[in-house]
């Protein structure tokens, strides 16, 4: 009996210890996220007007596309952080109790174990690109590619939390959203 509430204490730890990694994570992401859409939005507007004028500058569409791969990639952290995912509810919706909270828990390990393949395989991706640079800014060709295992392993942090929490709940009716 001793062992079991040790392990639930500990869990309790990892899943306080997650939530507070979690939480200051989608607030960080969510800063970047708002930053590069407005840089975005700037550069794009400004060779908009810079091509009226017969004036291009030819790191603007560079740029403009390593924000929006890193802009997608963070913004499926922030989906995944705050339940906003695509996802087949209809199916989970026909379950309820343990049933249910299986179903959800599988979901979710199955989901891990995908986004562990994408991040390790999204690590060893990159010295592929060895010191290749673009063509009009000089970037590394690997800092947009670094946005596959960055977001893998922040979707990583997020199933945790998810699975810790779904594991802690024994009531019936888990609910991955912010509130549970």
């Amino acid at each position: 009996m001793i062992v079991i509430t040790n392990m639930c204490k500990t869990a309790k730890i990892l899943n306080d210890v997650l939530e507070y990694i979690d939480s200051r994570m989608r607030i960080f992401i969510r800063i970047v996220i708002i930053l590069q859409m407005g840089l975005m939005a700037l550069i794009v507007n400004l060779q908009v007007v810079a091509r009226y004028f017969h004036v291009a500058f030819i790191w603007a569409d560079e740029i403009s596309r390593l924000l929006l791969v890193w802009s997608m990639m963070l913004g499926a952290v922030y989906a995944l952080s705050d339940n906003q995912h695509i996802g087949l509810s209809f199916i989970i919706d026909r379950f309820s109790g343990a049933k249910r909270k299986f179903i959800m828990l599988v979901n979710n390990l199955a989901m891990l174990l995908l986004l562990v393949v994408i991040a390790i395989q999204g690590i060893k991706m990159l010295p592929m690109f060895g010191m290749s640079k673009a063509a009009a800014t000089g970037m590394p060709i690997s800092v947009p590619f670094f946005a596959i295992p960055f977001a893998a392993i922040c979707m990583i942090i997020v199933l945790a939390r998810v699975i810790a929490n779904l594991v802690l709940h024994r009531h019936s009716n888990v609910v991955l959203d912010r509130q549970s």
